[in-house]
């Protein structure tokens, strides 16, 4: 191996010696506290402390271990990290926080070096790069929106946020409001505000600190760092607390003049004092000295330097020289000391100091000084700790935004900051939701209501269409109330504009539509407007019945009959009815199946009747041999609608119909033989008792004959129904009929027809016939209708019977079936 040597001063020793020592070697080396591990990268951020920790072969302890992180475009910019061995985990330690300065890319590379046999070994761990990164958002404030001014004219809007100054952060206004609004303002002219304020700076430290060396007190060491803390805090104040040979013990000393100074910053480059003091005096002042400056608040920053161990005399030299073995231990050893001691202390920050002067001879002087370009190397380098330190402090900034409301329409507006950094980041929302909301009143007048439909000139009970127009201005929601007579109907919620809404109206008469337009958007004024209209019963048919019955007698003479020369006789029986519709609606009539109209045929048409029209109805029916007797007739109307008919009236009477009747002209003797036809006209032959009574039926049916001729000649007894034209169905109506026939023939069957009869329709008061009646002396009155004079005709008027006379008299009848003469 080239080492061998010879001995010398021992009394015996082997010729030859083969030394065969251990080669470093790593066994395991690891990068922890990445935030995240892809792969072999650790991406990590600015300010994040990085821990490195590597095993030997055999676990030497005698060895150097680093760990360079080294940029991969510029080899020569590295980061030397010494790693010192642990004797409790056995291990080589160190760790390394990087600053915003460093981001980007790095390379990692572990170096193990055996300084005095000048054996090394460099070694990639499993993560051999590091992606420094500035992930952290800034941090979204509070954003407050005021009326500006108290005014309604514009609105001050201001946005916070919190972000350190290499974030270069920037904020937007997001703003979002009613119909559709939205618009995105960029938030310029924003101010910073620090909330560090460092006042005061002390200086501790040897030559290099005082300035030896420097061609001006600016050009110094301490004055560099001074200038550039003081561009960022005007009116800093420097206390420089050093002497040519300052140490560790000469700052204890000091102690009273540092807390006095009332330091924010306290810098200590302990360049002289890694030579002037011992190890142990760095193990036991430097605790007592941080803990004592700890009560000023003030951030300690330590210059540690380090030395590279190519530089090493045995090793290798620059153009500056080399640092000499023992040096390189001594300043080694006392970095693990103040290493251990920083760690346990967040108020101080180990600042490495690069020892490049062997590379750099223009740093010194011929009295081993630092010069001006000296002075700038430690001031850059320390600064670079201070600042990657301070650059990670969080700036509170605001950004103002005046918001003219002249272009806006009344409505809820909703404002959202967004903030984000140069990198990407965007700040957390601060609140769920927008981060304020403003809204801009409207006008009281926003709502009109108007209700487009006139007043109908014809309106019935049933369903009304009403229109109206409901508007806001401002696109609101509405609410419509509508209320019929005072009562809640519905409450409905227009679109805006013309609509129309279906109103029942329930009876005849003046009704009021009503209607209040509101909105739950906004206080304003509702709207209110109404409509009054009058309701009219719809259009019907209004009914009036009348009717009358008669027959016709016809005599056929000489008509042979049973062998027989004769006049025969029979009657044909009518009944007529008048239909009359005095309403405003055609209407469908017919005759009820309900009806009792046997033996008649009766018409059973469905007339249409239109306003003032009417419709005739008969029946007929003739005598004959095989109907004969008394007859109940019931006729009975409906009118016929869409689903059910209705009645509306029916009329009664009683038909008495006879055999036709034979009377022969011959007389028969008596020896004629009696025949089988035991008809009238045969009664010869019979017994002279059969012939007494046949005599006697033939006179009794002659009288008969006579008087139905005397009392029906040329005049027709009417039957006629009255109804009310107040009432469309009226249920009572009074009949009163009279038939000299039926007296003549059947004084029974009179009886029974003199009595009033009871119709569905209701008759009105009768009009008294008051104008006609004669005064009482000149009353005259009839006992029967068969005194009456011929030739007249019967009206019924409201239940009255009257017969009026062709000659103007007018008889009325009274109780008992007598007549009263009028006129």
């Amino acid at each position: 191996s080239g080492n061998s040597r010879t001995p010398s001063g021992v009394g015996a020793w082997y010729e030859t010696v083969i030394l065969r020592p251990v080669y470093p070697e790593f066994e395991s080396k690891s990068v922890g506290v990445c935030e995240r591990v892809i792969v072999a990268i650790c991406e990590t951020q600015p300010g994040v402390e990085l821990f490195f920790e590597a095993s030997v072969v055999q676990n030497r302890t005698d060895l150097n271990v680093f760990v360079h992180i080294i940029n991969p475009v510029d080899t020569e910019d590295d980061f030397v990290i010494p790693l010192y061995w642990h004797d409790i985990s056995k291990v080589y330690g160190g760790s390394i926080s990087l600053s915003h300065a460093e981001l980007g890319w790095w390379d990692i590379r572990f170096r193990v070096i055996d300084i005095n046999l000048n054996e090394e070994n460099w070694s990639s761990a499993v993560i051999d790069k590091v992606h420094l990164i500035d992930s952290t958002p800034p941090n979204e404030g509070p954003l407050t929106v005021v009326s500006e001014d108290n005014s309604n004219l514009s609105w001050r809007v201001s946005g916070q946020w919190l972000a350190t100054s290499r974030d270069n952060s920037s904020a937007s206004l997001e703003i979002n409001g009613p119909s559709g609004f939205s618009t995105s303002i960029p938030l310029s002219n924003s101010v910073m505000s620090d909330p560090l304020n460092i006042s005061s700076y002390v200086a501790l430290g040897s030559g290099e600190t005082m300035g030896v060396g420097a061609s001006s007190a600016n050009n110094s060491t301490t004055g560099i760092i001074f200038n550039e803390l003081n561009q960022t805090w005007p009116g800093l104040t420097l206390t420089n607390i050093s002497d040519s040979w300052g140490s560790v013990t000469t700052f204890l000393s000091k102690q009273y003049d540092i807390t006095a100074a009332n330091p924010d910053i306290i810098t200590i480059i302990p360049i002289r004092d890694y030579t002037s003091s011992s190890s142990s005096v760095w193990q036991s002042s430097y605790p007592t000295l941080l803990d004592n400056l700890a009560s000023t608040g003030a951030q300690i920053y330590i210059g540690v330097m380090e030395i590279d161990p190519d530089y090493i005399c045995h090793i290798g030299s620059g153009p500056a020289g080399c640092i000499q073995y023992g040096e390189f231990q001594t300043i080694t050893e006392k970095n693990r000391i103040i290493t251990e001691i920083a760690a346990s202390r967040s108020w101080v920050t180990l600042v490495p100091l690069s020892d490049d002067g062997p590379e750099h001879p223009e740093w010194t002087d011929g009295n081993d000084d630092f010069t001006d370009a000296g002075h700038r190397a430690i001031a850059t380098a320390m600064l670079h700790g201070i600042n990657g330190e301070l650059d990670a402090r969080h700036f509170s900034i605001e950004a103002n935004y005046t918001q003219d409301l002249s272009t806006l329409s009344p409505g809820q507006y909703e404002f959202e900051l967004q903030v984000i950094d140069q990198y990407g980041n965007v700040a957390d929302d601060e609140v769920s939701g927008p981060d304020a909301t403003m809204r801009l009143l409207p006008d009281e007048d926003i709502l009109s209501l108007i209700i487009q439909s006139s007043v109908p000139t014809v309106l019935h009970p049933g369903t009304f269409d009403i229109a109206y127009d409901a508007i806001c201005s401002i696109g609101c929601s509405m609410e419509l109330e509508i209320s019929l007579n005072g009562e809640l109907i519905e409450v409905v919620q227009p679109n805006g504009g013309a609509g129309t809404y279906t109103v029942t109206i329930p009876t005849i008469g003046t009704h009021t539509i009503s209607m209040v337009l509101s909105t739950s958007d906004w206080q304003v004024n509702s709207q209110t407007a109404s409509l009054d209209v009058f309701a009219t019963p719809p259009p019907a048919p209004e009914w009036h019945i009348s009717c009358s019955n008669y027959d016709e007698e016809l005599t056929s003479p000489s008509i042979a009959y049973n062998e027989k020369i004769g006049n025969f006789t029979s009657s044909t029986h009518f009944i007529k009815c008048t239909v009359t519709n005095s309403g405003d609606a055609n209407g469908f009539v017919r005759l009820s199946p309900n009806s009792s109209i046997h033996p008649f045929d009766c018409t059973p048409t469905v007339f249409e009747i239109s306003p003032s029209g009417r419709a005739e109805y008969d029946c007929t029916v003739e005598e004959n041999e095989e109907i004969s007797g008394i007859f109940q007739i019931s006729l009975e109307f409906e009118q016929v609608n869409e689903f059910t008919n209705t009645s509306i009236g029916q009329w009664e009477t009683t038909v008495v119909l006879l055999s036709p009747r034979f009377v022969s002209d011959e007389v028969v003797s008596d020896n004629e033989p009696e025949g089988d036809d035991s008809t009238s006209a045969e009664v010869a032959g019979k017994t002279p008792f059969n012939w007494m009574i046949s005599a006697f039926v033939l006179m009794l049916v002659g009288i008969g004959a006579i008087s139905v001729m005397f009392a029906m000649r040329d005049r027709r007894e009417p039957e006629i129904l009255e109804v009310n034209e107040e009432s469309l169905f009226n249920d009572k109506m009074g009949v009163l009929e009279e038939s000299t026939e039926l007296e003549t023939i059947h004084p029974s069957i009179v009886g029974q027809q003199d009595e009033s009869m009871e119709l569905t329709p209701q008759v009105t008061e009768p009009e008294p016939i008051a104008n006609d009646v004669i005064s009482e002396d000149e009353t005259e009155i009839l006992d029967s209708y068969l005194d009456l004079p011929g030739g007249g005709e019967y009206q019924v008027t409201d239940g009255i019977t009257v017969y009026e006379h062709p000659d103007g008299s007018r008889w009325q009848q009274e109780e008992g079936g007598k007549f009263r003469r009028l006129a």
